[in-house]
């Protein structure tokens, strides 16, 4: 229960409105999905692994993000 809750929450405190401003059901899947992933991560590895993950998603993600947004 307490990883199907923190996934509820998880997926919450992220945005879920894509640029028209409605709810998209693919952020909401998403997220839940991430949320349920690092969860379960927690409670077989431990709070430092989670967070390392998560860590290594924000950053890479990122990066990935800078190199497609073309010249400013």
């Amino acid at each position: 229960w307490a990883v199907a809750l923190s996934s509820i929450a998880f997926m919450l405190y992220h945005p879920l409105r894509g640029a028209q401003g409605a709810v998209s059901p693919g952020r909401v899947v998403f997220y839940l999905a991430a949320g349920a992933y690092f969860g379960m991560l927690f409670v077989t590895r431990g709070f430092g692994i989670a967070v390392g993950a998560h860590a290594f998603y924000d950053i890479a993600s990122a990066i990935i993000a800078t190199r497609h947004a073309g010249p400013e």
